[in-house]
């Protein structure tokens, strides 16, 4: 059978559009961060707590929440999750003079339980969209950001700058204060 250009453009296409990221589970895995937003210092052994949606954007906390269980309904909610850095990049890289979320440092944590690996900045344009009234919109990057990223281009990503996290659930205890 002789396939056309169109035909194997469309294959392809549909091939790499289809591929969602599921959650991994992961045992004592402490290659991870977090940020304390709290200036008290953490200590070691501290099991950070589950953090809920964002309050004050809980509607398109709603739409993410709805795509989540349509898309990929295995990964951890952002209702009911742990949020963490997959590397030193994005949110948990070494901050520059006082930056907004440091207050607390960041600390090396040890992981166990379903890890979902996101680029955060889908969120962050999906609130844009949604800001703008622009609902259809919102929701296409809440699919964006519930297919998810691989563990190893969330581990390596290509910048400091990007921002990726990880959606825990389960556990997540300090290791110790990295700064």
């Amino acid at each position: 059978m002789r396939v056309t250009r169109r035909q194997l453009r469309k294959i392809i296409t549909e091939s790499v559009l289809d591929q969602t990221n599921l959650p991994v589970s992961v045992t004592s895995d402490s290659t991870f961060y977090w940020i304390a937003r709290d200036a008290r210092e953490v200590q070691p052994g501290f099991v950070v707590p589950v953090s809920g949606p964002i309050k004050h954007v809980l509607e398109i906390e709603n739409i993410y929440e709805e795509v989540r269980l349509e898309l990929n309904p295995t990964a951890p909610s952002r209702f009911n999750c742990v949020y963490i850095c997959p590397s030193l990049n994005g949110f948990c890289r070494k901050p520059v003079g006082t930056r907004f979320g440091h207050l607390g440092g960041v600390y090396k944590v040890r992981v166990t339980g379903n890890v979902f690996f996101a680029d955060a900045e889908m969120w962050t344009e999906g609130s844009f969209s949604y800001g703008r009234g622009d609902i259809e919109g919102a929701r296409d990057y809440a699919v964006g950001y519930w297919e998810g990223l691989n563990p190893q281009e969330a581990r390596y990503p290509d910048s400091e700058y990007s921002f990726h996290e990880a959606l825990v659930n389960g556990t997540v205890t300090v290791i110790e204060r990295v700064y």
